[in-house]
């Protein structure tokens, strides 16, 4: 999958989390490739299925170990880019 793929599919995860769907078009993409870092777009495709995870459950979706979810998880809500995860 190319990377703006990636983009694209992200902002639809991320849309589909929020109260209010977003259009997800050109100008939302080019916000996400400012907040989202390349290396953390397929962190956010772990959330596709199922938009709130206990650790576990994200270890399982993502692939990642404890250490590296919880970097990810620091750096992605220090940007506002996901929030109220236990």
């Amino acid at each position: 999958m190319q990377m703006d793929e990636k983009y694209r599919k992200a902002g639809e995860i991320i849309s589909k989390a929020g109260g209010t769907p977003l259009p997800v078009n050109d100008t939302l993409i080019k916000l996400l490739k400012f907040f989202i870092m390349e290396d953390e777009v397929d962190f956010i495709a772990a959330f596709d299925e199922k938009k709130s995870q206990t650790l576990e459950q994200l270890k399982l979706s993502s692939g990642l170990t404890e250490e590296d979810i919880d970097k990810k998880i620091k750096a992605l809500a220090g940007r506002g880019v996901i929030f109220n995860q236990p």
